[in-house]
């Protein structure tokens, strides 16, 4: 599945488990990914790199996603084959 396909997927299936997806640009120099998920006031945000490709952002999101237990929502079946490759990486 291409990745301007996936990305709003993804970005839906984060939202239904409570996450708050966040755009944002960083600061001149090195940086260090393409954004990452953390827990601000207790409440999980995935920060994703807005000049980051699709096909990077779908990275952070596949790496944030592994986290969350998906058993009990309902995930397509193609993304759901992607997110398991994704963890035997």
């Amino acid at each position: 599945m291409k990745s301007e396909v996936l990305l709003p997927r993804l970005e839906e299936l984060a939202k239904r488990l409570g996450i708050t997806v966040r755009s944002f640009r960083p600061v001149p120099g090195e940086t260090l990914g393409h954004g990452g998920l953390c827990k601000v006031r207790g409440k999980p945000n995935l920060f994703i790199d807005s000049r980051a490709t699709d096909r990077e952002k779908v990275e952070v999101f596949l790496e944030a996603l592994k986290h969350f237990d998906l058993t009990a929502v309902e995930v397509e079946p193609e993304v759901r084959d992607l997110l398991a490759r994704s963890e035997g990486k």
